[in-house]
């Protein structure tokens, strides 16, 4: 249970007065996104408790308040000491001490591309709430639990109204949309510049092998066979893409980095991503050297002189 959902389209804000001799706290606090959770909520989402323990039965009401933080929230107040034990208040600085008893994962909160922010979890058993989302967490096809879930509810209080019912990748469709069409974008420039490389990249080796034809006759025509003209034409033009290719990755290497806000369980410098665009250069530099250079080697030496 949980009063909002990591990436949905509520946020709540509370003032927290961390007790900490290591940053300054004025009399207005600090702001700090904040939801009240269940005991299972860690382990239904898949979050980490990095120490410390998550919420359980023991936390009610009459007993000890009690909070648990994220690693930056810790890192933030407490750099290079153990969060667990140390106090916060919520809301204003008349209320009582919460004591943190567990350090959480950090995890993306508002957006996927946002920066790491402080976290904090209150438990449901202490503080109430007037709705609440239930997560459920599933082996099978999400959606073929709606029902079920929806069900085993009604089960429970047949009044009680149930506002959507809904798989995780629904809810973050709203979230994913401006990331998925600025990929879809981004891909189709990409794809476009790789078409427009590729067929320029071949022009340009074609044409500087072509312009080799009374080169070749000559070299013939004082005896070389054509399997080391062949060679020859070969290896100039895959040392001209060699050196491109060098100057090209590294030029990649470093403007990747500005995409890399942009980019969700994937490094900017992807290796199967530069590795198959740079075999695909090579193959595409083979071909457009490989005809032209077979047709300057089987031509007769004669004609090769003459074509000047």
């Amino acid at each position: 249970m949980t009063d909002r959902m990591p990436l949905g389209q509520s946020i709540r804000i509370n003032t927290v007065y961390p007790e900490t001799p290591h940053v300054e706290i004025d009399e207005e606090g600090v702001s700090i996104d904040i939801a009240t959770i269940g005991p299972n909520y860690f382990r239904t989402l898949g979050i980490p408790i990095r120490s410390g323990r998550p919420f359980n039965e023991t936390d009610l009401t009459e007993g000890e308040p009690v909070v648990i933080v994220n690693e930056t929230f810790a890192k933030t107040y407490w750099p290079g000491e153990n969060a667990i034990g140390k106090r916060v208040q919520l809301h204003d600085s008349d209320e009582p001490f919460r004591t943190i008893v567990g350090v959480a994962s950090n995890g993306k909160y508002r957006s996927l591309g946002e920066q790491p922010r402080s976290f904090l979890y209150e438990p449901y058993s202490q503080e109430t709430f007037s709705f609440a989302h239930l997560a459920v967490r599933t082996s099978i096809d999400g959606r073929e639990l709606l029902q079920p879930v929806r069900n085993e509810i009604k089960a429970i209080d047949r009044h009680l109204p149930i506002l959507d019912i809904i798989t995780v990748s629904e809810h973050l469709e709203l979230m994913l949309f401006l990331p998925r069409a600025l990929a879809s974008i981004l891909a189709g420039l990409g794809l476009l510049s790789l078409i427009l490389g590729t067929t320029g990249l071949y022009g340009v080796i074609a044409y500087d092998v072509s312009r080799r034809t009374r080169e070749v006759g000559i070299r013939m025509s004082v005896g070389a066979q054509q399997s080391q003209v062949l060679r020859l034409i070969m290896l100039d033009g895959l040392k001209l893409v060699g050196v491109g290719t060098i100057i090209g990755l590294g030029l990649a290497f470093l403007l990747t980095r500005l995409l890399e806000s942009m980019l969700f369980n994937i490094s900017p410098a992807d290796p199967i991503t530069f590795a198959g665009v740079t075999v695909l250069f090579i193959v595409v530099a083979i071909a457009a050297t490989l005809k032209p250079a077979w047709k300057a080697s089987t031509i007769n030496p004669v004609e090769a002189l003459r074509t000047e």
